[in-house]
């Protein structure tokens, strides 16, 4: 019956700044190592979509659904599609979902059913049966996400780790030198 505040929502500065950023970074290692591991039993990059207005490939290369192999140049692009794919709507799918959907959730039947509630459709029901590593990845960061909130106390380092995530998705997909996803990846965050 009120109007809803940016700090109901989540949207404030970690009361402790450092404890968030280490909370982050510890997450996100933790979610590399999960990804690094899963990328030995599989190849994960051939299961990440590349943008339409980014796709170097030949036409028959797209039909056949190779990989990228030259890689996209690093430019207003590939900037502006991080813009689009990995900031935008990380930002109001974490607002909606971890934002509102988890406390509410939370309130109503506890943290751990409501992170494994708010962890699906993160990671997405659709891509399960076509890329299940991806899907299950998705999960995972999503589960990390729903602790790091009440942990930090903000939505925005969760926003932070999620963005990278993304980006770093993205440029993998683009099959970007390891300094250009790095340097994706902090941008976005």
């Amino acid at each position: 019956t009120r109007p809803v505040s940016c700090e109901q929502l989540g949207l404030r500065a970690p009361e402790d700044l450092a404890g968030a950023l280490l909370l982050t970074l510890a997450a996100g290692a933790v979610l590399a190592g999960v990804a690094a591991l899963w990328t030995v039993l599989g190849d994960l990059r051939a299961s990440l979509p590349v943008p339409p207005e980014l796709d170097t490939r030949s036409l028959t290369a797209q039909l056949y659904d190779l990989p990228v192999r030259d890689p996209v140049p690093f430019g207003p692009g590939l900037v502006a599609s991080a813009l689009a794919v990995c900031v935008l709507p990380v930002v109001s799918t974490e607002i909606l979902l971890r934002g509102f959907a988890f406390p509410a959730l939370s309130a109503w039947k506890g943290p751990l059913p409501a992170a494994l509630i708010v962890a699906v459709p993160f990671g997405g029901l659709t891509s399960l049966a076509g890329r299940p590593g991806l899907a299950v990845l998705s999960m995972l960061l999503g589960l990390a996400l729903c602790g790091l909130y009440p942990a930090t106390g903000s939505l925005l380092p969760g926003i932070a780790l999620a963005s990278a995530a993304s980006a770093v998705a993205l440029g993998a997909a683009c099959a970007s030198a390891p300094g250009a996803v790095a340097g994706l990846a902090a941008g976005c965050a």
